[in-house]
Formats: C-alpha cells, structure tokens, sequence
C-alpha cells in the first residue's frame, strides 16, 4: 500500500512537472527589446520632461528605492513623485 502511494504521489509531481514546463516560454529577443527601451525611456523622458514617460518605466509602490551618489535616498514611488517635480 505505501508503495502504491509512493508510486502515485511520485506520477503526479512528474506531470505537474511537465506541464509548469511548457508552459514558461520565454521570448528572449522581446525581453531584449522591452529591456532596451526601458533603458533608453529612462534618458529620453527627460528631453521633453515628459514625466508620463518616466513614470510608466518606474515601478508603481512603495517598496520602491532609488539611492543617489550625494548619499541621498528616495523610499517609494510617492516621495520619487515628489522629488522629480522641479
């Protein structure tokens, strides 16, 4: 009987395996390409000061943490907000 268990549970983490397996595609080239346009938003939004631009590559909560070299630190997005208004 507890071989029979054994055996079950064993089969069952075997296909849930397999399926969490195909399911985790991963398009390498759009990961790229969205990493690379994040990259060059950070700059460009400050062109046109267009703070919608900055604001959508910018993670939206409060664990949010930005350090600046003048040993300054904004905690979340809110103090981030208020920082960037000039």
């Amino acid at each position: 009987m507890k071989k029979t268990i054994a055996i079950f549970i064993l089969t069952l983490l075997i296909i849930s395996c397999n399926k969490s397996k195909k399911n985790n595609h991963i398009n390498f080239e759009a990961e790229k390409a969205n990493v690379e346009k994040a990259i060059k938003n950070t700059i460009a939004w400050a062109k046109d000061k267009d703070t919608s631009l900055l604001y959508s590559i910018i993670a939206n909560e409060k664990n949010y943490l930005e350090v600046h070299p003048e040993n300054n630190v904004v905690k979340g997005i809110n103090q981030f907000k208020e920082a960037e208004n000039f």
